[in-house]
């Protein structure tokens, strides 16, 4: 019951809701573009298999994360330093975070040319 009183807990919970219908909604189009080229007499089995692969595969993804997360147990130390296997299931994710941040930063502008 402490959960349904965290705040913290409710801005997860809708953030994931909202994730969620954007990408359902990014799925419905998806699909029904690949659909669309299709013939006619098969694009309901298509339109319906598609949406159906596309939520179990996000359903297990949000297990796979649930369960990832719950990786606390320490798997090995390097450095005095226990790394657990929800450590290693978020690297991808940090390493590319951290990746994009030096791609994007800003540069500083040419210094203008001296006139000596």
């Amino acid at each position: 019951m402490e959960l349904l009183s965290d705040p913290q807990a409710w801005i997860a919970f809708l953030t994931l809701t909202a994730l969620e219908l954007v990408l359902g909604i990014d799925n419905i189009i998806f699909i029904s573009i690949l659909v669309d080229k299709l013939p006619e007499a098969r694009r309901e089995l298509a339109r319906r298999l598609g949406l159906a692969l596309a939520m179990f595969m996000r359903i297990g993804l949000l297990f796979l994360l649930a369960w990832i997360s719950g990786l606390i147990e320490p798997l090995f130390t390097v450095f005095r330093q226990e790394i657990s296997g929800r450590f290693c299931g978020r690297a991808p994710g940090r390493s590319t975070s951290c990746s994009r941040a030096r791609r994007e930063r800003p540069r500083p502008p040419p210094a203008p040319p001296s006139t000596g």
